[in-house]
């Protein structure tokens, strides 16, 4: 080797020896200077450890954990070599240090340490080595209070010996139970959102803000088939995984488009629905996840919704099949907020109203619809929606051409999904064409009702114009019955008066008729005895069945109860009703009455009564007419038996008011049985107190004073005839207007008032009375009107009792009597007898124009009856006759009535024949008001009684 050669080769080794020297006092130094800080550092922590322990003073620094201050932060510090543990004053007041020997400490620490938590310090000292000279950890403690206190426990290792065994340790003791149960608290909430998590039906996904899975949970991994567990789903990226689940939708492409579309977004995406290839319905919603305005993530949730859309679509295709219905069905729906303004109509609503949807949306439908005067029952129905209340009812519309048009309408309040009132719902029908028919029935019905009201007023006419003669033919009768009579005379009378009864019978049966066709006929429910009752029919009738030669026989079951609760009158009725047909149609024979009982239970007897006889019969084609009013067999039948043919109407009607039932079995020829039952309760006899019989007290009739009221002369004469032997002082007066007249003179001590008068008439009489001299003086009504409805007019208007024509002498008495107010004792009254004079004149009148045949009977030769009822018609019938011409004249259609109708009385007593059918055509006429008859017939009624006026005026005179 050359000199050069080893000089470089120095050179080179020179400078690695010198930058080795360099490198390892370099390490030195680096090592002096980490002595040098431990060194100041553990110094620095002894000196003040070392302060705290002999002057007690802490640094003041407090823990956060429920004010629990370990001063100066729980500092301590070891000093194994030297055996001597120091901790803060607070350290030691709260876990009971108090000492500073090592060994005593490290005892205590034992004491009040937790063994699944030991100290720091404990193991610090128990071990020999610690790779780390810094070391934490956690651990319990127990206060002198004997509450655990966790605390995080800190450690530096200062100094070691040779071995490494730790010779100086600072430590720092901070309190953290507050954190620990807030850690808990913690975990206890994340446990329970994990079973949240795993248990909801939802699939959830949270992603960071790297977009790496950072939560999946077990039904997003069901709903999209992940065999997988969800833990193998944590970490991995959305890039990774959205092809996996992209392909479980019919629009993979769409999928990861849309949401990479709404990752770009950030912004809350609710509701997004996807099809799955499965046929499942998902639901997805995208929340970002903020924190402090810094995006960390985003959380997705899909909902499996194919169930509800299944339901959707039920509901959706129901609702469009009832929609169909409702537009095309004929009622129209109508929907209106609350300030009417119209919402919808269907189809048949615009095609009710005439308008199209577009003319209607938005309106307010009262001003589109209704006419003015319905606003005020709008108002009132809002009124019932606001509380509520849903209801129907009529209501008139005007469509669009402003034709009237009438709709009935249900109306019901309509509300929200929060169930606030937002409007009401009509439903809609046109009921025009039945409101048309409405009004038809009604005016139908009002048209029946004033035939029934004429009907009644014609039953009523005819009822007072048959008894207003009647009234004078029996009244007369019962008169002449008082007189001396031969044999043959009083068998003509007898006839009279039977003949008059059997008229009087036809009468009510068409007045009873009429009650009960009108449905104003009712019946009693009173104690009666049912053999007793038939047993009165019997006997009012038998004598005729005697006359006849036809036997009665009358069984009655012993069974049936003594006493019944029902209307014996109407019963008898009945009775008296079959009892006369039978009688009537059997010739020869028998007629058996049977009374049986049916059954009884529970205070009830059902009863049969029959009525069996042997008589003409009916075929078996009329058994369906018989009930039929105005029927009979045939001609025959009426000319031979006469009647009325409703009869058997009548008791149909009063059997069914009397809750029975009736039947009719009968061969031609051979007879018939008419079979009745009836329901009875039982009932107790009823307790009839011993009373003396009551009979008139007529002598204390005499002398007081009684007003006549009566347009009728001969109803006048009767009615005299009748109370004159009482000693009654009778004052007339011919129609309402003489009667006021008569009152100014004097007051009577109770009035007689016919009710039917020319002029003023009854009704209107009294109420003229009572409004002059108040309702002192009794007012008994005289009338044919024998009708319930004219009897309540009677009282309504001041009246207060009521005979109906005719009437008995004793009925007239007896009413006088109770109007009188006079005290009932035992009497009999006795009528004086009218005596006859075979020296009377027989007064000889011209036979072509007037007959008094019938006033020379009734006068029995009684020259002064003759000349009064003469003088009545020459006074009365002038002055009726002069008004009857001034009416015909100037067609006074009522006059005319009333004046003809005042004529006819006359013109019957009178006999005069030739004009007595032309005036009763005028009366007729005048109601009619036919011009052409009245002008026919008035000359002729005038011409006739003017010339019998002259000719009976001198046979007057000369009487």
């Amino acid at each position: 080797m050359d000199t050069s050669e080893e000089i470089r080769q120095l050179l080179i080794n020179e400078r690695e020896s010198r930058v080795r020297a360099e490198a390892e006092l370099k390490k030195a130094e680096r090592r002096i200077q980490e002595l040098e800080k431990k060194f100041t550092t553990a110094l620095n922590a002894s000196r003040i450890l070392k302060d705290n322990v002999n002057f007690g003073a802490g640094t003041g620094k407090r823990s956060a954990a429920k004010g629990y201050d370990f001063d100066g932060d729980g500092i301590w510090h070891l000093d194994i070599k030297n055996r001597i543990a120091s901790f803060s004053p607070g350290f030691c007041k709260k876990f009971g240090i108090l000492t500073d020997e090592l060994n005593d400490v490290l005892q205590r620490l034992r004491d009040i340490g937790d063994e699944e938590a030991p100290s720091i310090i404990i193991d610090l000292i128990s071990s020999k080595e610690h790779e780390s000279d810094n070391i934490q950890t956690t651990c319990r403690l127990l206060t002198i209070d004997g509450e655990y206190r966790w605390v995080l426990e800190k450690a530096q290792i200062i100094e070691r010996d040779v071995a490494g065994v730790p010779m100086l340790i600072l430590g720092e003791t901070i309190d953290i139970t507050y954190q620990k149960q807030i850690e808990e608290e913690f975990k206890i909430t994340a446990r329970r959102f994990s079973g949240l998590l795993e248990n909801i039906q939802m699939g959830v996904l949270v992603e960071d803000e790297n977009r790496a899975i950072a939560l999946v949970n077990p039904t997003l991994c069901q709903l999209f088939d992940y065999v997988g567990a969800a833990e193998k789903l944590l970490g991995k990226t959305w890039a990774k995984i959205s092809p996996e689940l992209a392909k479980h939708f019919i629009n993979p492409e769409q999928f990861i488009l849309r949401i990479s579309e709404v990752y770009q977004q950030r912004i809350l995406i609710t509701n997004e629905v996807f099809e799955l290839v499965n046929g499942r319905v998902l639901e997805c919603d995208f929340v970002p996840i903020l924190i402090d305005d810094e995006f960390r993530g985003n959380l997705w949730k899909f909902r499996d919704i194919t169930e509800q859309k299944k339901q959707e679509n039920k509901l959706r295709l129901r609702e469009e099949k009832y929609r169909s219905i409702i537009e095309n069905m004929n009622l129209g729906i109508l929907e209106v907020n609350t300030d009417e303004t119209i919402q919808y109509a269907n189809y048949s609503f615009c095609e009710m109203s005439g308008f199209s949807l577009e003319e209607l949306m938005g309106r307010n439908a009262s001003t589109v619809l209704l006419p003015v005067e319905s606003a005020k029952m709008i108002d009132e129905k809002l009124v019932l929606r606001e509380k509520g209340i849903s209801d129907a009812y009529e209501m008139p519309v005007k469509n669009r051409k402003g034709e009237e048009k009438w709709w009935l309408v249900s109306g019901a309040p309509r509300y929200n999904d929060e169930g606030e009132l937002v409007g009401s719902i009509g439903i809609h029908l046109d009921i025009t064409e039945q409101k048309q028919l409405q009004r038809e029935l009604i005016e139908a019905k009002e048209k029946a009702d004033q035939s029934v009201i004429a009907r009644d007023s014609f039953i009523a006419n005819m009822s007072h114009e048959i008894r207003t003669p009647m009234n004078a033919i029996i009244g007369l009768g019962a008169l002449l019955s008082k007189t001396s009579l031969d044999a043959q005379q009083g068998n003509y009378l007898e006839h009279i008066n039977t003949s008059a009864k059997n008229l009087l019978v036809i009468l009510n049966d068409v007045l009873d008729y009429s009650k009960l066709d009108a449905g104003k006929l009712s019946v009693e429910s009173i104690p009666f005895s049912l053999r007793e009752t038939i047993q009165k029919s019997v006997d009012a009738l038998g004598f005729k069945a005697e006359e006849k030669g036809v036997a009665v026989f009358f069984n009655f079951d012993h069974r049936i109860a003594s006493w019944l609760l029902g209307d014996p009158l109407r019963l008898n009725q009945i009775m008296m009703n079959l009892l006369s047909n039978a009688i009537k149609f059997t010739d020869e024979g028998s007629i058996t009455i049977q009374g049986s009982l049916l059954r009884m239970a529970d205070g009830k007897q059902q009863v049969r009564l029959s009525v069996s006889d042997t008589g003409i019969g009916m075929e078996q084609e009329f058994l369906d007419k018989v009930f039929e009013k105005f029927t009979q067999e045939d001609q025959t039948v009426s000319k031979n038996y006469g009647g009325t043919g409703l009869g058997m109407t009548i008791v149909k009607e009063l059997v069914r008011l009397m809750d029975g039932s009736m039947r009719i079995q009968s061969q031609k020829g051979a007879g018939t049985t008419i079979t009745i039952e009836f329901p009875f309760s039982i009932s107790e006899e009823p307790q009839i107190e011993n009373a003396v019989p009551v009979v008139l007290p007529i002598e204390k009739l005499k002398g007081r004073k009684i007003l006549l009221v009566e347009d009728n002369p001969t109803n006048r004469i009767v009615a005299c005839s009748m109370m004159q032997p009482y000693g009654l002082e009778i004052t007339e007066a011919e129609d309402g207007y003489d009667a006021l007249e008569k009152l100014k003179n004097q007051l009577p001590e109770l009035i007689l008032m016919d009710i039917q008068m020319p002029g003023m008439d009854g009704i209107e009489t009294t109420i003229q009375i009572r409004k002059r001299y108040g309702t002192t003086i009794p007012i008994i009504a005289l009338t044919a009107n024998v009708l319930l409805p004219m009897q309540v007019k009677c009282r309504e208007n001041g009246m207060n009792d009521f005979l109906a024509k005719p009437y008995e002498e004793e009925d007239l008495i007896a009413k006088i009597c109770r109007g009188l107010q006079l005290e009932m004792k035992e009497g009999i009254p006795v009528l004086p007898v009218i005596s006859s004079s075979s020296s009377a004149p027989i007064i000889e009148l011209p036979k072509e124009l007037y007959n008094l045949s019938k006033l020379e009977k009734l006068s029995r030769g009684d020259t002064v009856f003759m000349k009064k009822m003469l003088g009545i018609f020459l006074n009365e019938v002038p002055q009726t006759l002069q008004r009857l011409e001034t009416a015909c004249n100037e067609l006074n259609y009522a006059e005319i009535k009333a004046s003809a109708h005042r004529l006819k009385p006359s013109v019957t007593d009178m006999g005069i024949f030739s004009i007595k059918e032309i005036l009763a055509e005028t009366e007729i006429a005048a109601m009619e008001q036919d011009k052409s008859i009245v002008a026919k017939h008035q000359p002729r009624i005038s011409s006739t009684i003017q010339e019998v006026l002259v000719q009976i005026k001198e046979k007057y005179e000369a009487l």
